[in-house]
């Protein structure tokens, strides 16, 4: 289950909307400064140009999107400033969240038993998706992992703050698993980090969380640079 079936709950057509259009750009399906439409959206979802307006309101607000006068709309280029922006404050949200949890987990309240279960699926999922080279997957599984956890800490503010946040990191993310193919390097340090939660080791997965978050931080730049086409 992802963040959007858990604390951000879309009903009208143009939450939908929103939903399917913001993924098709954050998996890079819509490619960073292509020209889209809504007549051609709505043929496709299959609703009435309204809801894909509403949805191109919401995109602008979160600058996935810019609107062009008379125009249409063009998916936004990948903002190096915002990525790196997104970066810090997912870095500061999620590591006060997971040592929170940490503090808390208890393996023989039920809470946290059906917790596990659900962790331990994401991973193997995660596993099959790495082993196909399924990266669309992959990452919906990756945001699945951590908000597992994140969803520990009750706070649902939080979740959807990390939510946005990652819409401009994910782009990012997309094309350093094409470069870098270091989804089984991931897997390791989430299993890494669901051992030091159960484990109440609250110091440990600072420093294992912060490892994980910046895995690729060093090779940013050269794929940025390769990719120069899509960035701002």
């Amino acid at each position: 289950m992802t963040l959007k079936n858990v604390s951000i709950k879309r009903n009208t057509l143009g939450e939908k909307a929103y939903l399917s259009i913001r993924d098709e750009i954050i998996s890079l399906r819509m490619t960073p400064g292509e020209m889209i439409y809504e007549p051609d959206l709505a043929e496709k979802l299959g609703v009435s140009r309204t809801p894909v307006r509403e949805a191109f309101s919401m995109l602008a607000k979160e600058e996935l999107i810019e609107i062009l006068p008379s125009r249409g709309a063009r998916v936004a280029f990948i903002s190096e400033q915002k990525v790196n922006e997104a970066q810090v404050v997912r870095e500061t949200l999620e590591v006060k969240a997971f040592t929170d949890v940490a503090k808390i987990w208890d393996k023989e309240l039920d809470q946290f038993k059906r917790a596990e279960s659900k962790i331990l699926d994401i991973i193997q999922f995660q596993k099959e998706a790495a082993a196909k080279k399924d990266y669309i997957r992959f990452v919906h599984l990756d945001e699945d992992f951590h908000n597992a956890v994140l969803e520990q800490a009750g706070n649902q503010t939080l979740l959807s703050v990390v939510y946005q946040m990652r819409g401009h990191l994910n782009r990012m993310r997309y094309l350093e698993l094409e470069e870098a193919q270091h989804a089984q390097q991931a897997i390791l340090q989430h299993e890494k980090l669901f051992q030091a939660l159960q484990d109440n080791h609250v110091t440990e997965i600072e420093r294992l969380l912060l490892d994980h978050l910046r895995v690729l931080e060093l090779i940013r730049p050269e794929i940025m640079k390769k990719y120069s086409h899509y960035v701002k």
